[in-house]
């Protein structure tokens, strides 16, 4: 017998996702998060700089490095998300924690009033998601995904106050998780 936390559910109108609770909308990426595409300039010394090779792959954590970026980014604020479009097999989804400049390959996507970036950044790291997105690359060496293909994707979105929830519940779990693994190595 599987354990339903909620009392009714309806279909998602989507395969891969499935049914979703009653309460929950089904809607397209590009209705909960803007792309941003503001242009950094020529980036400064003292700018913060986000490179897909600072994000690692699949735990979003960032990943200090010694390179030097040149040339222009796109600017991105607190709480917005960084997705890498090239090699999306490769899950790289940033939270911003502060401000700066994504050089290279990043969609910036700025949640909407009713999205929380962490539910949003948590959703968007699930293999689901990565699997669809990856599935619309175009390139064969260096593959890459477009914000049409991407902005297309239907995902389940709770209220505001069950996303808060399931993303305290999620750093909570990750945080023991982590705990744990510090403790073993």
């Amino acid at each position: 017998m599987s354990y339903k936390p909620y009392p009714k559910y309806k279909a998602s109108g989507v395969e891969w996702i499935g049914e979703i609770p009653e309460g929950w909308a089904s809607r397209r990426l590009k209705y909960s998060l803007i792309l941003w595409s503001e242009k950094a300039g020529e980036v400064g010394q003292k700018d913060f700089r986000m490179a897909l090779e600072n994000v690692e792959g699949w735990t979003g954590r960032f990943v200090s490095t010694g390179s030097e970026f040149e040339g222009e980014g796109v600017r991105f604020k607190c709480g917005d998300l960084l997705f890498g479009k090239l090699r999306p097999y490769l899950a790289k989804v940033y939270k911003a924690d502060t401000s700066g400049t994504a050089v290279g390959e990043f969609f910036v996507l700025k949640p909407n009033s009713d999205i929380n970036s962490r539910y949003m950044f948590y959703r968007l790291l699930t293999k689901e998601v990565i699997d669809v997105v990856n599935s619309s690359t175009y390139g064969a060496k260096m593959p890459r995904t477009n914000w049409d293909d991407m902005g297309s994707l239907q995902l389940p979105v709770p209220s505001m106050f069950e996303q808060t929830k399931i993303a305290a519940f999620l750093d909570r779990k990750t945080a023991q998780i982590d705990n744990l693994i510090e403790i073993k190595r």
